[in-house]
């Protein structure tokens, strides 16, 4: 009977334990004495270039001397760039992706490698690319678009031979942003119905690149306001994928969440910060601008250069 009841007993306060951690542990959890310059310096990527964007004009400086080295003059209004593991790729782009786009890939010699020029008015078919959301996987370049053949545009996960810029496929998977980590492509979509009840929500999907097929999708903690102004991206770790949601309308009331999954997209925790001040003019610098994950940290910068670090625990 003796041994019954310490045995039940024990149960009991393992059970106890067990959820206890599970209810009670945050997965956030706030650290003091982590330097999160020190952080960041780990995953520093030294690339002997600086790239300086004015409008459409891109220019490639020596990192040291800041001499210019390359400079090409997009004809589209926006531009941008991202370093890839052999090379820099440079993007030209209307921001509704209508009517034009370039890319370009550079090696990092400055060499050009490839090219593609994608106008409505000079061919048949004409790309529809996001290109801020350009990633690397396995030999491909992979963006958020279409491809718009006549009257028809086939949009989702467009994939780039790496080696010629030649169009691959096109994967029926898309959105508004998109990370790579390992095989799996996560990809940030808005979703809304239409009519009377109108609703907004952002979900997160992955996608399978090994094996080629859609996994799952979770829809995401962050509140949506109809027609109100909002801003969201993912944030790539090893281990971990983020998702950094703001309120970004100029007012006196505003919202910043940041939440963190692990890899099955599991949600391990989120932090919401609200800002109530006399105007925007108070809020803005206590607004976040750059998160980060390294590690088991999360590492979240606000506007006014002062930096925060989160410990991660995947409970």
């Amino acid at each position: 009977m003796n041994k019954r009841f310490y045995f039940v007993v024990l149960c009991c306060i393992f059970l106890i334990f067990y959820f206890s951690r599970l209810v009670f542990t945050p997965g956030l959890v706030p650290v003091e004495d982590i330097n999160a310059d020190k952080l960041l310096a780990r995953t520093d990527e030294t690339y002997p270039y600086l790239v300086v964007i004015q409008n459409n004009r891109i220019s490639i400086l020596n990192k040291t001397t800041k001499e210019t080295l390359f400079t090409y003059t997009f004809k589209e209004p926006e531009s941008g760039y991202k370093f890839l593991s052999d090379g820099i790729l440079l993007y030209g782009y209307y921001p509704d992706g209508f009517v034009s786009c370039e890319v370009l890939f550079l090696d990092y010699n400055l060499s050009l490698r490839w090219k593609i020029i994608s106008r409505s008015n000079t061919s048949g078919k004409y790309l529809i690319i996001l290109p801020q959301s350009s990633e690397e996987f396995n030999g491909y370049i992979l963006m958020l678009g279409g491809v718009r053949r006549d009257f028809e545009v086939d949009k989702g996960l467009l994939l780039f031979n790496k080696s010629n810029g030649k169009l691959v496929k096109v994967i029926p998977v898309y959105g508004e942003d998109l990370k790579v980590v390992k095989n799996r492509a996560y990809i940030l979509r808005l979703n809304y119905t239409l009519g009377h009840a109108k609703e907004v929500w952002y979900e997160i999907l992955m996608y399978d690149l090994g094996k080629g097929r859609f996994v799952k999708a979770v829809k995401t903690p962050a509140e949506v306001k109809y027609g109100e102004m909002f801003y969201a991206q993912l944030i790539e770790g090893e281990k971990y994928i983020g998702l950094h949601f703001s309120d970004k309308s100029q007012a006196s009331d505003a919202i910043d969440k940041v939440c963190v999954y692990n890899l099955d997209l599991k949600l391990i925790d989120c932090l919401t910060f609200e800002y109530h001040e006399e105007s925007y003019q108070d809020i803005y610098p206590k607004l976040i601008s750059n998160v980060w994950i390294i590690g088991d940290y999360l590492i979240l910068q606000r506007n006014s250069g002062e930096k925060e670090v989160y410990k991660i625990n995947d409970v």
